[in-house]
């Protein structure tokens, strides 16, 4: 998810030559992105979880919000994803809150023009996360909304002649759900090498739920 990032050893990597980077995402017409494929999307949750749909924990990167499900989704991310004509109201982070996250948690409305985001989002967060249809509809209006930007037209061009039009799309994916609406903007990541590894040569990660304190329900979700 956004921010979070993962290592692992594999036997080569795959580099991406560097793009011009962008302090304010320049925009195209249509989104590099209008659709993810399922092999992208198991590439995906691979990084992110093993495809394990771990309970809600507080992310490594710093922010402060917890990561939940299978894509490790954050309530920032599901605000971004959820059209604002969905009929919910703002969701929140789940509480408690670690002991030295002392802020409350913070209320976000949907946020997604419904003509852009037309996955159907019909649960709130961490809810959304946790459900299999919902999260990946969140991941899919997600992509389509922020592959707009100019340098994911360059990264799907540039990776696509390289890999082929999937991998080109899924480095986008990548780059997008890991880093946010201008990931594009930093491409060659070790977490795009990892998700284009699993994607074009079928390399097992072992990534799972890592060992953390859980602070959601996890009597629905797999143990951490």
């Amino acid at each position: 998810m956004v921010s979070r990032s993962h290592s692992s050893p594999l036997s080569s990597v795959l580099w991406i030559p560097c793009l011009l980077a962008y302090s304010v995402p320049v925009q195209s017409q249509q989104p590099a992105v209008s659709d993810i494929s399922p092999a992208c999307l198991n590439a995906i949750c691979q990084q992110e979880t093993g495809c394990t749909n771990c309970a809600c924990a507080l992310d490594s990167d710093g922010t402060g919000f917890n990561s939940c499900g299978r894509y490790q989704e954050k309530v920032l991310y599901w605000a971004d994803c959820t059209p604002t004509d969905s009929g919910l109201g703002p969701s929140e982070d789940p509480s408690p809150r670690p002991p030295a996250q002392t802020d409350p948690p913070q209320q976000l409305p949907p946020d997604c023009d419904p003509s852009v985001c037309t996955h159907s989002i019909t649960l709130p967060f961490p809810q959304c996360s946790e459900d299999a249809t919902c999260a990946t509809n969140c991941i899919k209006n997600y992509i389509k909304r922020f592959s707009t930007a100019l340098a994911c037209h360059q990264v799907l061009q540039q990776v696509g002649a390289q890999l082929g039009q999937q991998a080109g799309e899924c480095a986008v994916v990548a780059l997008l759900h890991n880093q946010g609406p201008s990931g594009c903007s930093n491409p060659g990541t070790q977490y795009e090498q990892n998700v284009l590894a699993v994607l074009t040569r079928g390399v097992q990660l072992g990534h799972s739920c890592a060992a953390r304190t859980v602070y959601s329900n996890p009597s629905q979700l797999a143990p951490c």
